[in-house]
């Protein structure tokens, strides 16, 4: 699942196998920006 479709630097995903559920973020810029977990993505049942 795409997190931040429309950020101009930042591509971020989730990959969920079975029961586990990782985060990829990538910076495809020179900058540092700032990365903020969306409200929308749930880790709450996360172990």
């Amino acid at each position: 699942m795409i997190i931040l479709e429309d950020h101009p630097q930042i591509y971020a995903y989730t990959r969920t196998l079975e029961e586990e559920k990782l985060v990829v973020i990538l910076n495809f810029s020179g900058d540092c920006p700032v990365f903020e977990m969306p409200e929308h993505v749930d880790f709450s049942a996360m172990n």
